[in-house]
């Protein structure tokens, strides 16, 4: 395989080891199975966190100067997945449920139930709810900076305070509390990322992380330390309920700058760099398959609880 120089550069490696321990988290989450850890696991759920901070922060480029072809470009990354994997499982599952009155899911799964998931991102295939508030906001990120043009991201940034406001008052979780799953999960969801996003529109607009590079092991040290003292002693109110609250989106900012500040680039092992990048850009795939990977390995090797070793395999 032959691999340009440019094609390392276009990627902050720091930041895709933290998006393969973020992957690794969402696959403890998800498929491990009732444990002590998990409960732990369960507390700490900063993983959707990073990935929206993630998601923003390189994003605000291409959405500061409107360019069209690389916003094309997300659409379709983004799409792809959110409506061909729905599709192809509800053909698979249907086809088994018909010949072999048996499925992943015990039943038939409904044109309804196909059209909710293909647009909420939630029925059957419920962690795509993600892929959706991704969509969602980029497409009416787009729509409001083509209107705004150089002030879209302050009415972003007032949007988000008073969606912390909601957050804390409790309206937004007695809004969608009494919807169905579906609902709760995906739009209600949109109240959770949605400051976090602005945050991370907000961070990239300043440039900040070239300037971090030139001072890795300080802000590593510092930012350990400021993570240390905000989630030892709860500084922050936190809300008990999704992704709700200032405090993840104070973890998220924190474990973008530690990873961020990495200096992996300036490594002059060549060799390293490619491994690094090639090991790193499988992680949407595994987001939207583990589920069914997970399902699939325990049923053919007769597993009943998937532990830490079996997630590692999956």
């Amino acid at each position: 395989m032959k691999f340009k120089p440019n094609i390392i550069n276009k990627r902050d490696l720091g930041i895709e080891l933290l998006r393969v321990v973020l992957c690794f988290w969402i696959v403890l989450v998800h498929c491990l199975s009732p444990s002590f850890l998990t409960i732990i696991i369960y507390k700490y759920n900063y993983h959707v966190p990073c990935f929206i901070f993630i998601s923003f922060y390189f994003f605000y480029t291409t959405l500061s100067k409107r360019d069209i072809n690389r916003i094309k470009n997300r659409f379709i990354r983004l799409l792809i997945p959110f409506w061909t994997w729905p599709i192809i499982i509800w053909i698979f599952n249907n086809i088994c449920f018909y010949y072999f009155s048996k499925n992943r899911f015990n039943r038939f799964l409904s044109y309804n139930d196909l059209k909710i998931q293909l647009l909420l991102g939630r029925r059957f295939y419920r962690q795509l709810w993600f892929l959706f508030n991704l969509l969602l906001f980029t497409l009416a990120f787009l729509i409001i900076s083509f209107i705004l043009k150089k002030n879209f991201l302050f009415l972003f940034q007032i949007l988000a305070i008073m969606i912390y406001i909601l957050q804390y008052s409790g309206i937004t979780i007695k809004l969608f509390h009494n919807y169905k799953d579906c609902i709760e999960c995906s739009i209600g969801h949109c109240f959770a990322t949605y400051p976090i996003s602005i945050i991370a529109l907000t961070f990239s607009s300043m440039k900040a992380i070239p300037t971090l590079k030139f001072n890795t092991f300080k802000i590593i040290f510092l930012s350990t330390m400021l993570m240390y003292l905000i989630f030892k002693y709860d500084i922050f109110l936190d809300i008990n309920y999704g992704y709700y609250g200032f405090k993840k989106a104070i973890f998220a900012f924190l474990a973008f700058i530690i990873f961020g500040s990495l200096s992996i680039e300036k490594c002059k092992n060549e060799m390293l760099k490619i491994i690094i990048k090639r090991i790193t850009q499988y992680t949407q795939g595994i987001f939207c398959l583990h589920y069914i990977v997970r399902f699939y390995f325990l049923k053919i090797f007769q597993i009943k609880k998937s532990g830490i070793k079996y997630i590692i395999i999956i």
